[in-house]
């Protein structure tokens, strides 16, 4: 690698910091180097908040920073947000040259930064591990280009590909690592999503224990060698390794990622008060006076077509602490799909059924949940009987919703593949064989007639997750 590359690599690592805390804006890292070394780093840390160039430069000194390089992820901004542009501080500092990692494609953006860099006399260059760049942002990237929410269809199965025994047991399939991993995705991503099935048979909360998990790695001595850093010369030392003629880009390992500096700061609590600044620099020497994370949980969406949900199950009881939607069939509304009332017994001609056909109980039903903090989404009938989950997308978007972990059943699956609305698919393969015809399976639906019909999928990669295998691949539309 080059130094371009190894610097941005550095960039693209302290951007992790922000994840959970930044969407629906991207991930971006800034790095400013001067005479062959860093004299300072940022990350956007939290939606509102500085972007990482401001971080990086708002407390660099102006003799340090003019003349510098700055390596950023992504192509400054140049317009007013919820911040000024990152453009006007790069300027004002007298950044000589600017690396980019990838444009971008907010259309407020798309070129017009780099050009008001060129403009001003700054030398700037683009593509700097520009794969790495544009895959840290898979999901901004989506969401951007298509108005939807980026999917990830996660499930766990047995080496012969069960999800459950032939009697409904499915704890546990996967490992404990990957467990935990699930949570850093339940962190990682706004929305997680499941069919009335997984409720009725699990009652499961579907929120994010990350915090409780990274307790126990930094308890572990087993667990911290290796992920956790005790000083700056090992937080830097990976980055001289890579300068080496055959050194290959590591992927990014999430224990390592939860792990770094920026990030245990970043979500700590007793950090909060340091949100407008550079962590990586000025709470650097600083002691950590907490051990206490704060982490969101995702929105919990469930696909209820025909309202079946339990009134005292475990997500309408905690519906007011962790947002809770409940999407079922009734009559839609493409300007507000939030039930005022009762959903339409009919649309156009289909007859709609609920688990209590007594039109007064099934109003009263949606009152309690209503009353207990579930917001219902009602929505028109898609080709298999179910609510649409397309229409769904479009209105989980309106809600900022710009990314899902879709952790339903084996109908559900099938059901979000055929809707064309999976982008990506995790498989959790445990070294476990179960059998039974009747087992089922992580993927069901009425199934493919034809091979040449089969979904398929692209970018396959395959890691190690404890005692499983983790494959990952996307959905080639």
């Amino acid at each position: 690698m080059t130094e371009d590359e190894i610097y941005m690599k550095r960039a693209i690592d302290i951007a992790w910091g922000g994840l959970g805390k930044v969407d629906p804006n991207p991930l971006v890292g800034a790095v400013v180097v001067k005479d062959g070394e860093i004299i300072a780093e940022g990350f956007h840390q939290e939606i509102g908040h500085f972007h990482a160039e401001r971080n990086a430069l708002t407390f660099c000194p102006d003799d340090l920073a003019e003349g510098a390089d700055l390596y950023v992820t992504l192509e400054p901004c140049c317009h007013t947000g919820k911040t000024p542009p990152c453009t006007d501080i790069i300027i004002k500092k007298k950044i000589r040259r600017v690396f980019v990692g990838a444009m971008d494609v907010n259309p407020l953006v798309a070129g017009k930064g780099v050009s008001i860099l060129r403009e001003h006399g700054i030398e700037v260059h683009t593509g700097i591990l520009e794969k790495e760049c544009l895959k840290q942002n898979e999901v901004f990237f989506h969401h951007m280009s298509t108005k939807t929410p980026f999917v990830v269809s996660k499930f766990a199965e047995t080496l012969d590909g069960k999800i459950a025994t032939v009697t409904g047991d499915s704890r546990w399939i996967s490992s404990e690592e990957s467990r935990a991993f699930t949570h850093f995705e339940r962190m990682q991503y706004v929305g997680i999503m499941a069919g009335i099935g997984t409720v009725l048979a699990d009652d499961p909360m579907l929120n994010c224990r990350l915090a409780d998990i990274i307790g126990e790695l930094e308890d572990s001595r087993v667990e911290r060698k290796g992920y956790v850093s005790d000083s700056d010369e090992d937080e830097y030392a990976k980055y001289a390794e890579l300068l080496k003629d055959d050194a290959v880009l590591p992927e990014p390992d999430w224990r390592e990622i939860i792990s770094s500096a920026g990030f245990r700061k970043n979500h700590l609590k007793a950090f909060t008060e340091y949100k407008d600044q550079n962590l990586l620099t000025v709470s650097q020497s600083m002691p950590l006076t907490s051990d206490s994370y704060s982490f969101r949980n995702p929105v919990r969406i469930i696909c209820d077509s025909h309202l079946r949900i339990p009134v005292d199950c475990n997500l309408v009881k905690t519906a007011k602490e962790i947002p809770t939607i409940v999407a079922c069939l009734g009559k839609y509304d493409s300007d507000s799909s939030e039930g005022d009332g009762m959903p339409s017994s009919k649309e156009g001609d289909r007859e709609f059924t609920f688990e209590d056909s007594n039109e007064k109980n099934v109003s009263s039903k949606i009152e309690a949940l209503k009353a207990a903090g579930v917001e219902i989404i009602f929505l028109p009938e898609g080709s298999d009987g179910h609510i649409d989950l397309r229409v769904l997308m479009t209105e989980l978007y309106k809600r900022n919703i710009t990314s899902i972990l879709l952790e339903g059943g084996g109908e559900l699956h099938f059901a979000a593949l055929k809707a064309g609305i999976v982008n990506k698919i995790e498989a959790f393969i445990a070294p476990k064989i179960v059998g039974g015809s009747s087992a089922k399976s992580p993927v069901e639906g009425e199934g493919i007639s034809a091979l040449k019909d089969a979904f398929e999928l692209a970018n396959m990669s395959v890691q190690k997750m404890g005692e499983d295998i983790l494959v990952t691949a996307d959905v080639d539309h």
